[in-house]
């Protein structure tokens, strides 16, 4: 059984489940996320410029709860399930960094991923705690987040309301490319923005 995870990105990953009929199928998708966990166990801790006290590292498994906690939180109407952002922390190639406030708690998650097109990325998720947001939190994730991706193109998509997510966004130099009708699930349109990177110029 397969399942197409699409929302604020067109992430496109297919979950294939582990009940599947094929056994060998079943057990090389086990043994591939053993692998990943096994790279997720590595912290990652990136320097940048962030507020005193902030720190910014590689998310893994060990933040999904806090992550899905965040996403109900910022996103109560479009939050992903907790099997599907446990997905996004299994499937390789997919970019998820995490910025820790002083006390140690989630302050704010990006997620990201290469997909399929060797010259377009999108981001798939991008939150920041309402008791830590204006503190440039956002801007540093999507910066670091866009330098890893390493692709000339990366996109997300934004809820046509939220024009505080759209006014960060043509900050740091994405644009409005196109306007989806009913793209969410109360129908509300989607603006698909665009930004072009250093990896695309010279």
């Amino acid at each position: 059984m397969a399942r197409i995870l699409r929302r604020r990105g067109e992430i496109n990953l297919v979950a294939i489940s582990i009940a599947a009929p094929d056994t060998t199928l079943a057990y090389s998708l086990i043994s591939g996320i053993e692998y990943v966990l096994l790279l997720n166990q590595v912290n990652l801790s990136i320097p940048t410029d962030l507020p005193d006290g902030y720190t910014l590292h590689r998310a893994t498994l060990r933040d999904l709860r806090a992550v899905h906690q965040l996403e109900r939180l910022i996103f109560p109407r479009d939050a992903y399930p907790y099997f599907d952002l446990a997905l996004l922390f299994l499937t390789p190639g997919v970019i998820n960094l995490k910025i820790a406030a002083p006390d140690g708690s989630l302050a704010a998650f990006v997620c990201a991923t290469r997909g399929l097109a060797r010259d377009r990325a999108w981001i798939v998720t991008l939150g920041v705690n309402p008791a830590h947001q204006r503190r440039g939190l956002g801007a540093a994730l999507m910066a670091r987040a866009e330098a890893r991706i390493g692709r000339p193109c990366v996109r997300l998509t934004v809820r046509e309301s939220n024009q505080p997510a759209i006014r960060l966004y043509q900050r740091i130099g994405y644009a409005v490319i196109e306007r989806k009708i009913g793209y969410y699930r109360d129908g509300e349109a989607g603006l698909v923005m665009e930004k072009r990177t250093q990896a695309g110029e010279g």
